[in-house]
């Protein structure tokens, strides 16, 4: 695949899928590519080097999802499978984010958990 970024909403609620989930992200975190001459790759070389100490992400894949919480079971299994397969999850605050399109459900939008995930580099990368 030549996409450089996974985009998932809802998708760890069920425990009995988590396992297939986080390897699905890992195959698709773990898929290298080399293609300097892609859009995304383009705007990532016009942004600044402030990428959170980071460092040069150019042509790595990430992986965004926006997910309610729960069940706290489910999302520690999540981040534990998350962690055995050396896949990096950095949760960000939603606080700031427009609510773009508006709701009318009881969900509260402080349930929503919002993160990006990437394949560890090394043994210092958190």
């Amino acid at each position: 695949s030549n996409a450089d970024v996974l985009i998932a909403g809802d998708v760890a609620y069920l425990i009995e899928t988590i396992p297939d989930l986080v390897a699905t992200v890992c195959k698709f975190l773990s898929h290298n590519h080399n293609h300097s001459d892609r859009s995304i790759n383009s705007m990532h070389h016009h942004q600044s080097n402030d990428d959170n100490g980071d460092g040069d992400r150019n042509n790595e894949r990430v992986a965004i999802f926006a997910t309610t919480y729960r069940n706290k079971k489910t999302f520690t299994l999540f981040e534990n499978e998350l962690e055995k397969r050396n896949i990096v999850c950095v949760y960000h605050s939603i606080e700031s984010l427009p609510n773009i399109f508006p709701c009318y459900f009881n969900q509260p939008r402080m349930d929503i958990r919002f993160c990006t995930m990437r394949m560890k580099k090394s043994a210092n990368d958190v």
